[in-house]
Parts: structure tokens; C-alpha cells; sequence
């Protein structure tokens, strides 16, 4: 006689062991990097253990616990599946491998600094993805120290946008960080104070507050979490985009700013992101600490914010426009703080930063068709390509001499990076 929930975890160890054959035949792929094998040998343990739970399920088991390790284990196969598209895809060619070696020993300076106490616990998966923006995942369950980080699949073999990598990596700096913790006192104590600051507009579009006392509401528990909750919410979320944005510029400078602009310029006419700064924020954010640092500011980044001209619309829910406000202002005031706190976190990792004597070095030999090595490093190459071709395509009768010129440019910069680890690997640092 069947019993209850039977059916279920006869389906679920079907779905269960599907999933295991694939990693199975993905671990016969021939992976450029071992990190990528190591991701699956980690998700089919998990994926082995569930399968023994379920299969330890019977006629005895409490209902309860069948339905709830049946939801779950399903739950960890819907989210782990688009890892392995993801680990397959990091075999392909598209992907821009030369530049592996170095990032992976970026990302752990910078993460785990010069002392390198854990740094074998990270462990780099460089892939692509079909999407328009880099993408990064990290603090996975089960995957500790995994980090997952997709280029756009159709320019993943561009070596120049590495450096979106930083932007990256600036969130996984921010988790390593607990800034989150910090972070959000500091912005809830900006947002309450901006709450007083314009109580009489709150209460223009709350009428149910106009005859309330600013002091008094703030001790009310349904203001804080209808009111005050999203909007910190969304100033921590675009903390976090404008954090990670310095951290990009400190360990790329000026070739960041060109990879931004190429991915994002000249802005987009959408609704506009409760999460995100708008683009021309971050743009000026971005010149302005990079003007601060007194980087030599190429002619085309003169004026670095008007490559974004076009804005994003302002929201239609006037309630909802008056809480993202707050945050805005929120980030605003916190804007020099977040600077400065990535500016000590990246000085204090002893991760290479840009350095312009280097850049001018590397430049020379790239455009003598060399390819470079030490003592330039990944940014300093990165920078001079980007001086040398500011621009990644022509227009006109010089588009193909500009065309041939990009792909030349990369190449040598792939063949820069590979340089790079043949040194690492027989110098050491």
C-alpha cells in the first residue's frame, strides 16, 4: 500500500539523480581551470546527500518531514542548475581564459590582502553568460568561497572589458567586509533624519500623517517598516553599486571608466531602478574621486558625464517617488564615506593598483605589436590598451583599419597576460 507523500519522493529522487548524471557528464569535460571541476564535485556531494535522505524516507516518516525534504531538495536542484550551464559555458572558447591567472590573483589580494591567510578558500569560476552585464554570484550555500563571475557572452573574448571585473569584485569586497552591518545604521540614521527634515512633504503625500508629530512617528513600529524599511533598503542596495563602482576605478582607473562607459553609455530612457543610482550619479561619482586621485584624465573623458545623456524616468507613484528621494538622499550624504572606506579597504589588501609610469611602459611595447610583462601589471596593461584605442571600432572608410587594430590590441594583451603567469608561475610574485 502507498503511503503518503510516496509518489513525491519517487519523483524527487528521479529529478535528483537526473541532475548527478549531468554533473557526471560534465566532470568528462576538459575545464581550462580546476576550479570549475571543483564546483561540481562540491554539488554532487550535496546532491548525493539529499538523494540518501530521501531515500531514508518511508511509510513511518511524519507526513510533515516527507513533504518538507521533498520541497527542499527540489528547491537545491532549481537553484543549482544554472551553475552547471554556467560551468559548462566556462569551457568554451568565447571566454577570454588568459586573463584567469591574473584576476584569480586580484580577486584573493584583494579579498583575503597581502597576508593570504584564507586564500586558498577562494576558489574563481570565469564563465559567460547571455546576458548584457557582467554578473557575479557568491556566498552560494554549499559553495563557500566560490565565486562565480560571467562576462557577456558575446564579448567575453574582449580582454579590455576585464576590468567590469572590478565592479565585481567590489561586491564581493563589501560581503568579506560585513559592510552591510555597518552600513545600514548609517543609512537608516540618514533616512530617519531626512524623514524630519521634510515631514510636511511626507505628510503632502501621506494624509493620513498631517496631523501627526514628526518625533512621535518615528517611535511608530507601522512608519518605520512601511516607510522608512524600503527606503533604507534601497539606499543600502545603491550603497553597495557606488562602493563597488570606487572599488572598480581604485584597481583599474581611467580603463574602468572607458569599460563603463562602453557598456552603458549613453544611458537608457527605462523606468527608473529603486536599487541603482541613476547612471549620470555614478558617472560623476566616478570623475570626480578619479580628478580627486589627479589620474591623467584622457581628452574623450573630459566630460565624462555627458557620454550618459540620456536619463532614466522618474517613477509615476508619487508615494513610491518620495521614498526612493529619501534614499537618494541617503546615498548622497554617504557618497565621500563609501569612497574613503573603499580607498582603506583596497590600500589595506595590497592589491596592485594602476600605476602610470607602467601604463606608459606597457603602451610603448604594444604599440611596437609587443606584448608585455612585469613589472606592468593586469591594470597597467589593461590602461595602456586602452590609451592606445580609446575606442573599439571606427566609423567610415576607417572602420576596418580601426576593426583590425581592436583585435590586435586584444590579442596582445591576451598574449600580456599569459606572459604574466609564465612569470608568476616561475618567479613567483
Amino acid at each position: 500500500m502507498a503511503w503518503s507523500g510516496e509518489l513525491q519522493v519517487e519523483y524527487a529522487l528521479s529529478r535528483c539523480q537526473a541532475f548527478l548524471d549531468e554533473v557526471s557528464r560534465l566532470k568528462e569535460s576538459r575545464f581550462p581551470y580546476e576550479h570549475s571541476a571543483m564546483a561540481l564535485e562540491r554539488m554532487r556531494a550535496l546532491l548525493r546527500e539529499w538523494k540518501r535522505r530521501l531515500r531514508n524516507l518511508g511509510p513511518k516518516s511524519p507526513t510533515a518531514l516527507v513533504y518538507k525534504d521533498v520541497e527542499e531538495c527540489l528547491g537545491e536542484i532549481q537553484l543549482r542548475l544554472p551553475l552547471l550551464g554556467f560551468i559548462e559555458r566556462s569551457t568554451n572558447p568565447r571566454t577570454a581564459f588568459e586573463v584567469y591567472g591574473p584576476l584569480l590573483r586580484l580577486a584573493r589580494t584583494l579579498l583575503d590582502g597581502p597576508s593570504g591567510e584564507s586564500s586558498d578558500q577562494l576558489l574563481l569560476v570565469l564563465s559567460s553568460e547571455w546576458d548584457y552585464v557582467p554578473h557575479i554570484m557568491g556566498g552560494v550555500a554549499g559553495l563557500d568561497g566560490f565565486v562565480f563571475l560571467g562576462l557577456p557572452a558575446h564579448e567575453a573574448v574582449n580582454p579590455m572589458l576585464t576590468t567590469l571585473a572590478g565592479h565585481e569584485l567590489g561586491h564581493c569586497l563589501w560581503y568579506r567586509r560585513d559592510c552591510d552591518t555597518e552600513w545600514e545604521l548609517r543609512v537608516t540614521d540618514e533616512v530617519a533624519g531626512a524623514l524630519t527634515q521634510y515631514w510636511s512633504d511626507f505628510q503632502g503625500e501621506f494624509r493620513e500623517y498631517k496631523d501627526r508629530d514628526a518625533d512621535a512617528v518615528h517611535m511608530d513600529a507601522v512608519v518605520y517598516t512601511e516607510f522608512v524599511y524600503p527606503a533604507v533598503h534601497w539606499a543600502l542596495a545603491q550603497c553597495r553599486e557606488v562602493f563597488a563602482d570606487f572599488v572598480g576605478l581604485l584597481l583599474f582607473g581611467r580603463a574602468y571608466l572607458r569599460a563603463l562607459a562602453y557598456l552603458l553609455s549613453p544611458g537608457r530612457k527605462v523606468p527608473r531602478s529603486h536599487r541603482y543610482p541613476p547612471i549620470e550619479d555614478r558617472a560623476q561619482y566616478l570623475y570626480d574621486m578619479a580628478t580627486a586621485c589627479s589620474w591623467a584624465m584622457p581628452h574623450e573623458l573630459g566630460n565624462y558625464t555627458g557620454l550618459y545623456p540620456f536619463h532614466e524616468r522618474p517613477l509615476r507613484d508619487p508615494r513610491a517617488a518620495f521614498l526612493l528621494s529619501l534614499a537618494d538622499g541617503a546615498r548622497r550624504s554617504l557618497t565621500g564615506h563609501l569612497w574613503t572606506s573603499a580607498r582603506r579597504f583596497v590600500d589595506e589588501s595590497g592589491a596592485p593598483t594602476p600605476n602610470d609610469a607602467l601604463t606608459a611602459e606597457a603602451r610603448c611595447l604594444l604599440r611596437l605589436e609587443v606584448p608585455c610583462g612585469k613589472p606592468a601589471g593586469l591594470a597597467d596593461i589593461l590602461n595602456a590598451a586602452w590609451d592606445e584605442a580609446p575606442t573599439l571600432s571606427g566609423r567610415g572608410k576607417d572602420a576596418g583599419k580601426a576593426r583590425r587594430r581592436a583585435d590586435s590590441l586584444s590579442e596582445l594583451v591576451l598574449k600580456s597576460c599569459e606572459i604574466l603567469e609564465y612569470e608568476h608561475r616561475t618567479k613567483g610574485p
